[in-house]
């Protein structure tokens, strides 16, 4: 188990993605849980995405509201868009959204509530929901 501030967090099998940005360090890595990458391997299974689709990692807004990061399966690479492997899976994530994303970990979260992608950033402790 991993303590942050007093919150107790269970140890995660975690996938790691490098930002390779200059001046990134290793605390800059994004991670993704297993139950993220389990679950983004589903939807493909569930919804019938033939293998050409990668997962796009995007942000939007800003501001007072902040960002909100959504998650859509896409074929089109922009010119600065980032490629990254895991497992069986193509996650694409373009510039902007790499900077922000940063030294966050992405989880599947499922319980009384309803389920989503949560975005965990530690420095922070906050976390942003989105359903895919």
């Amino acid at each position: 188990m991993k303590i942050i501030d007093d919150l107790i967090v269970p140890s995660l099998e975690l996938h790691k993605i490098i930002p390779n940005v200059d001046g990134a360090g290793e605390e800059d890595a994004i991670h993704l849980t297993r139950q993220a990458i389990d679950e983004i391997r589903n939807i493909a299974e569930n919804s019938a995405i033939i293998e050409e689709y990668f997962l796009r990692i995007s942000s939007q807004g800003g501001g007072a509201e902040g960002f909100t990061f959504k998650l859509d399966f896409d074929t089109e690479l922009e010119e600065n868009d980032r490629l990254f492997h895991i497992e069986d899976q193509k996650i694409v994530v373009d510039p902007k959204t790499l900077f922000y994303l940063m030294g966050a970990t992405i989880d599947w979260v499922s319980n009384e509530d309803g389920s989503g992608f949560i975005f965990i950033f530690e420095n922070s402790l906050n976390s942003t929901d989105k359903d895919a």
